[in-house]
């Protein structure tokens, strides 16, 4: 049998009280109409353990605000999108947010009906990862006066607040330590979507080399499709990398660095004896991986942190201490692939 939906009326019965008082309180007027804190305290209780859920829609209706924060990320299946949910969800509580999320699997059709889902539910404002040809939808919404945030990627023409890692000076880190390592053949591995991170890792990448002709080191950059055969791709392309030249593999993203760690496997390819390797982002798979993966890593936490914090600037008014564009630095983690 179903359970029916409880409702403040069932609460009331539970407590034999009238259904005004259980209105007032869980909707936080307890204190300006006299009612005793113990009583409220006792509704409270009464509504968590009867699993009591409040109308959102019904709620924003009344008082302009659902209290909910819409998220939409890029990949759930993605180790470091699934960080960004865990922490903006813990911060958002302590600001008395709840978190609606979606994964838009990097698909513009799937981007659009997870946020306009999320907008029906009357959240108070959008967290977003943008995705390749997103420009025109978040122009739409932010027309329609729904406060945005986008995370890990921006849009250049479209004004609104963002918070990233700075990807060109950790993708030029990730390379200078390279040269100084003296390795003369890089292979630079990416993804072809011409998304704002990835085209930065890119710049960085080869305005390093640039700067060191002198060494003359031997540069490629490969790009990987953002379909579904894109593992297929990577692995037809390192095994034309491992038979060439190449001296180092530089994965650009985590997902491509991940799977060239089963690619090597697969291939009986030793690291770093057959072939050195480092990445852009560090997945906990990089750490307990042997040998150690070097890599650059993305400071997530206090990119989630910082977003939140802006979202809620602006739910209170506040327009002067947070800036459009924020980047926030990593480090570069040395291990034993490299």
């Amino acid at each position: 049998m179903i359970k029916s939906k409880v409702t403040i009326t069932d609460i009331a019965r539970h407590l034999n009280v009238s259904v005004a008082l259980v209105s007032l309180v869980l909707t936080d007027k307890w204190k300006e109409n006299r009612i005793s804190k113990e009583l409220a305290e006792r509704v409270n209780e009464s509504a968590k353990q009867l699993g009591y859920k409040p109308n959102v829609v019904a709620q924003a209706l009344r008082t302009g605000k659902s209290g909910i924060i819409g998220l939409i990320i890029a990949d759930i299946s993605n180790p470091f999108y699934s960080i960004i949910v865990r922490i903006i969800e813990v911060e958002a509580e302590k600001a008395g947010y709840e978190v609606m999320f979606g994964s838009s699997e990097e698909q513009l059709s799937k981007f659009i009906k997870v946020g306009e889902t999320l907008i029906s539910r009357q959240v108070d404002g959008l967290i977003v990862v943008p995705v390749v040809g997103s420009g025109d939808i978040l122009s739409s919404w932010k027309a329609r006066n729904i406060p945005i945030i986008t995370i890990d990627r921006f849009i250049p023409d479209i004004k609104v607040p963002y918070v990233g890692n700075n990807n060109y000076q950790g993708s030029l880190a990730v390379t200078e330590f390279l040269v100084q390592k003296g390795y003369k053949e890089i292979s630079f591995i990416t993804n072809d979507s011409g998304l704002s991170n990835f085209k930065e890792r890119e710049n960085g990448f080869l305005d390093c080399l640039k700067q060191n002709t002198r060494d003359h080191i031997s540069y490629s950059v490969f790009k990987v499709s953002y379909s579904n055969n894109w593992r297929k791709e990577l692995r037809t392309l390192m095994k034309l990398l491992l038979k060439s030249s190449t001296r180092v593999i530089y994965f650009g993203q985590n997902m491509l660095g991940i799977e060239g760690l089963r690619i090597c496997k697969e291939l009986d390819i030793s690291i770093p004896a057959d072939i050195p390797i480092v990445s852009y982002d560090n997945p906990e798979i990089f750490e307990i991986y042997k040998p150690g993966i070097t890599c650059y890593e993305q400071p997530i936490t206090e990119m989630a942190k910082t977003a939140v914090s802006i979202l809620i600037d602006i739910f209170s008014g506040d327009t002067l201490s947070w800036k459009y564009h924020n980047i926030i630095d990593g480090k570069l983690i040395v291990r034993e692939s490299c």
